[in-house]
C-alpha cells in the first residue's frame, strides 16, 4: 500500500489549457435505512422525481469524491 501511495503521489497533476488545476467535487449518499445506528450516520436529503412534496430524509452516510480534470481526453 505504501508503494502505491508513492507512485500515485509522483504522478503529474492534470491541468487545464491555461495551467490551472480544475477539480470536480461530488457528494453522494450511501442510503442505508436498515443499517445499525452509528455516530457518523446522518440523514441524507433525497429529492423526489414527482415533486418537492415527496422529498425524504433517509438515514445514511455522505461520501465526497474529488477528481482533477484536464482539457484533453
Amino acid at each position: 500500500m505504501s508503494r502505491l501511495r508513492q507512485v500515485l503521489a509522483g504522478l503529474p497533476m492534470p491541468q487545464a489549457a491555461d495551467g490551472r488545476l480544475v477539480l470536480a467535487v461530488d457528494i453522494s449518499h450511501w442510503l442505508r435505512p436498515d443499517a445499525p445506528t452509528s455516530a457518523d450516520r446522518l440523514f441524507c436529503h433525497v429529492f423526489s422525481r414527482s415533486g418537492r412534496s415527496s422529498d425524504q430524509f433517509v438515514p445514511g452516510w455522505p461520501y465526497s469524491f474529488v477528481a482533477a480534470l484536464r482539457a484533453r481526453r
